[in-house]
């Protein structure tokens, strides 16, 4: 099986958790900037979550990778204030990296397929939570 299936919802995750641990800053913007964060937040997480429950059903997830690449390309000016330009972008680039969660689909009836669609399923909520944090 090849990696890059395996390593797309698992760069996604990882990419959210590595911003959820830096929640402490994200709650200290603007609350205009806290407003347009949550938003994109909840994009990825719809975006995610639509995806994930497109391959249980059997349905391949069209147009999923777009607009993860839109809001991976959105998220980095988002929260450079708050997270330096450097972090935001590494952040950014692990979600462009991993725009292709379509990938998943060919794993839908394998164990590791499931395995990565409870991966998609924690990213998701990791950002839902993220966005409730945010004060507005």
């Amino acid at each position: 099986m090849p990696v890059e299936y395996i390593s797309i919802a698992e760069k996604i995750l990882g990419a959210i958790r590595a911003l959820f641990g830096l929640r402490e800053s994200l709650v200290k913007a603007r609350l205009d900037r806290r407003g347009r964060m949550a938003d994109i937040f909840e994009k990825v997480a719809v975006c995610l979550e639509a995806t994930a429950r497109d391959i249980r059903a059997g349905t391949f997830p069209a147009g999923q990778c777009q607009q993860m690449l839109t809001c991976a390309v959105e998220l980095p000016l988002t929260i450079k204030d708050e997270l330096g330009e450097t972090r935001a972008n590494e952040i950014g680039a692990a979600l462009q990296d991993a725009y292709a969660v379509e990938r998943v689909f060919a794993l839908r009836d394998k164990p590791e397929g499931e395995d990565q669609l409870r991966k998609l399923d924690e990213a998701a909520g990791l950002l839902r939570t993220l966005a409730d944090l945010l004060p507005l």
